[in-house]
């Protein structure tokens, strides 16, 4: 769940915490979430988050923030997996060309 722990709303189905005047977002949340979810190795997630009518936007800018960084985690992630799949192809063609240089028996 982004944006924090606190609703501003008191939704009596949620147990959730409510606060008119929740604490501020945490600025490094996107990286954050980023990060975590790069590291359990996870293609697929689910966001939810707290409603925050105390800001400006409800947060829409923040859980943006969140998925733009998501993106490129995940970009980078598939390039850093490529560049070594390159890396192994290139070794494992460089051991069949010393192998059929070899003479046989």
């Amino acid at each position: 769940m982004i944006m924090g722990d606190t609703c501003t709303r008191g939704c009596r189905f949620c147990a959730v915490k409510t606060s008119r005047t929740p604490p501020p977002l945490d600025p490094e949340e996107p990286q954050k979430v980023a990060k975590a979810i790069s590291q359990w190795g996870l293609d697929y997630v689910v966001l939810t988050s707290v409603d925050r009518d105390d800001l400006e936007d409800q947060g829409a800018y923040h859980f943006r923030r969140v998925i733009q960084q998501l993106k490129t985690a995940k970009q980078q992630q598939q390039q850093q997996q490529q560049e070594l799949s390159i890396g192994f192809w290139c070794i494992i063609k460089e051991k069949w060309q010393q192998q059929q240089q070899q003479p046989t028996c």
